[in-house]
């Protein structure tokens, strides 16, 4: 199949569209996000988003390139096909876990965790930086620069170690210092901002406009999108072609809930899935301005953001629009937890799964902790849960939440005095 691919961009607000010649990261009318609109090749044939609906169904076999690996499986639904130069990291192909434990645990008839951390950055961001990172790279672009909390940097340094492609990484001074390691070890020219996320998001995109850099951001650069929503495209196979009743995605900035979304809306389209999951958007309380919009049925506001979820702590969203579209038309809802839920979640998910998560990460299960107790989820009911981020990159909150240990002498009559103080951790 060739590498070049015909799509558009279309902008949510004003639907003014433009093809993908002459490329923007944003609307040139009303400066809003941009969709990208795909036509799809099967088998050499030519299909568009518009045609899909009146062609005749699409089988899987179809959708699915054999000869590629990780997510560039589904070359047929991607703008772009793999890149000749593209380093041959595995991206995807992540692990389905059916839970039982937690599955007991909240009284639902199935639970299943979609475990990301098994990208090669240890995070989902590794297939918005995979896309992107090839769009760069046919461009003929030198030099990337992104904004990011953490874990979209060290995705895009991970991944772009060896290409020659040099990153620029602009993060607020507060970052987990396990991430900032990520980024010094695979060569990026780190900077530490003064500020909020928000506030190095904006840098970046003023270092693009002055420098001419190639711009990563989430929720700026349409590619991130289409990277994200490879994972509903796995979810799907690995569910045999199905999809559950709710799926449970940690929103900050809202694009990988809109990227989710993306894939979840082109597979029933194409009629690969006759089912579409509800999609549950759990913010921080302290980073809640997705929520709030949803909730109150008004355009989202700007909070000051104050969680110690740092993945999913943001000011002001920059795919929200998206989000809200996606939550709306899933027929979904969104649900706020405290920081102290999260922390709790981590400890739930890592000691009934192995499955040690991020705080971010972990919010899918505060957020399903709480939804359960409120009845708000059916107990016949199929829950995924996304967790999009390790553990180990954020380490020090579990180390802060972590209770006094117990400490015994070498000898046995120690370790026996203490055996009610160790089961009791």
């Amino acid at each position: 199949m060739n590498s070049t691919k015909s799509y558009n961009y279309v902008c949510l607000r004003c639907q003014n569209q433009a093809p993908s010649g002459d490329y923007e990261y944003t609307c040139p009318s009303c400066g809003s996000n941009l969709e990208i609109i795909n036509s799809f090749s099967f088998q050499d044939e030519i299909v568009t988003q518009d045609e899909i609906t009146t062609q005749k169904k699409i089988t899987t076999e179809q959708i699915v390139n054999e000869h590629q690996i990780g997510f560039w499986r589904y070359e047929p639904l991607l703008p772009i096909g793999r890149h000749d130069k593209f380093p041959p990291l595995l991206i995807g192909n992540t692990p389905l876990i059916d839970t039982q434990n937690l599955a007991d645990y909240f009284k639902l008839k199935k639970i299943s965790i979609k475990d990301e951390t098994r990208n090669p950055s240890l995070s989902f961001k590794d297939r918005a930086s995979a896309m992107v990172l090839s769009h760069a790279m046919q461009l003929g672009e030198k030099t990337i620069v992104a904004a990011s909390t953490g874990n979209a940097a060290s995705s895009l340094a991970c991944l772009s170690s060896g290409t020659g492609i040099q990153t620029i990484i602009l993060i607020p001074q507060n970052t987990p210092s396990a991430k900032i390691a990520q980024l010094v070890m695979y060569g990026a020219k780190v900077v530490l901002v003064k500020g909020t996320y928000d506030d190095a998001f904006d840098l970046s995109v003023s270092c693009s406009k002055e420098f001419g850099w190639y711009n990563r951001n989430t929720g700026f650069n349409p590619f991130t999108r289409e990277g994200k929503k490879t994972c509903s495209f796995e979810i799907a196979e690995q569910l045999e072609w199905s999809m559950p009743d709710y799926l449970i995605v940690p929103v900050g900035d809202g694009n990988i809930i809109s990227g989710i979304w993306k894939g979840i809306k082109e597979l029933n389209d194409l009629k690969i899935i006759s089912n579409c999951p509800k999609l549950v958007a759990i913010q921080a309380s302290g980073s809640d301005a997705i929520h709030s919009a949803f909730t109150s049925k008004k355009p989202i506001q700007a909070v000051k953001a104050s969680s110690q979820a740092d993945s999913i702590n943001v000011s002001f969203p920059k795919d929200g629009d998206m989000a809200l579209r996606a939550i709306e038309q899933s027929e979904g809802f969104t649900c706020s937890v405290t920081d102290e839920e999260i922390f709790e979640g981590v400890k739930l998910l890592a000691s009934n799964t192995g499955v040690f998560a991020e705080p971010s990460a972990a919010a899918t299960v505060a957020g399903l902790n709480k939804l359960c107790k409120e009845s708000l989820i059916e107990n016949d009911s199929h829950v995924l849960l996304l967790i999009t981020g390790h553990g180990l990159k954020d380490y020090q909150h579990s180390l802060s939440n972590i209770k006094r240990l117990t400490v015994v002498s070498p000898e046995m009559s120690s370790f026996k005095k203490q055996l009610p103080a160790i089961f009791n951790q």
